[in-house]
């Protein structure tokens, strides 16, 4: 691959070029002449200028997640490259590089920290009122509690950053309690259940 320093034609230090090749995975590489599925010569396109900057920019700093020029077909994208775990933010490459004001607005931001990298929390498992149901005696009830993330106040300024998602498989369960008598004969206005045991187990992504 030969770079060139005429004027249209992509910047970008070698050390991006060896460094974005040896990023990519056998699957991204699909053949010698194409990296991330970018040809040579859309990877020395002007339109590719901008996302090769930035690409210099995260090694210089030692970002782990790195952007690369990613292609499909005439779709060029500049995306964040997640390690092995998939891709951040897209834009569509533009056809001239920016200044640094228009990258800074209009990419996307380096996951800092890298949110899967956090520790899994507990969560709360939070009762639902609309699934209170009234037993045959009239005086038990059965009632629905779900994993939730935690309350936003005990999140780590970390973690506030990332989207919290729940791992347990069994996201929901039923508990039995006291039915306080409702305003209708035969329902309860709430059901005394007592909060599950169950482990409700939150993780964080990106």
């Amino acid at each position: 691959m030969t770079l060139s320093s005429k004027p249209g034609i992509r910047y970008a230090s070698l050390a991006s070029i060896f460094s974005w090749i040896l990023a990519a995975t056998p699957a991204d590489a699909q053949s010698p002449q194409r990296v991330y599925g970018c040809t040579a010569t859309q990877i020395q396109a002007a339109r590719a200028d901008a996302c090769m900057r930035k690409l210099d920019s995260d090694l210089l700093k030692g970002y782990k997640n790195i952007h690369v020029l990613r292609c499909q077909g005439d779709k060029v994208e500049c995306c964040i490259r997640l390690g092995d775990s998939g891709w951040g933010g897209c834009e569509s490459a533009l056809v001239a590089p920016r200044d640094s004001k228009g990258i800074a607005t209009r990419s996307p931001k380096m996951p800092d920290p890298m949110c899967s990298t956090l520790k899994s929390v507990s969560g709360a498992w939070t009762a639902d009122a609309a699934s209170i149901k009234a037993a045959t005696d009239k005086k038990s009830c059965s009632q629905t509690f779900r994993c939730t993330a935690p309350a936003s106040g005990s999140l780590s300024a970390d973690e506030k950053r990332c989207t919290p998602v729940i791992t347990v498989s069994n996201r929901q369960v039923t508990q039995s309690g006291t039915c306080v008598p409702g305003s209708k004969p035969g329902t309860c206005s709430s059901c005394l259940a007592k909060a599950p045991n169950d482990p409700c187990t939150v993780a964080f992504r990106d």
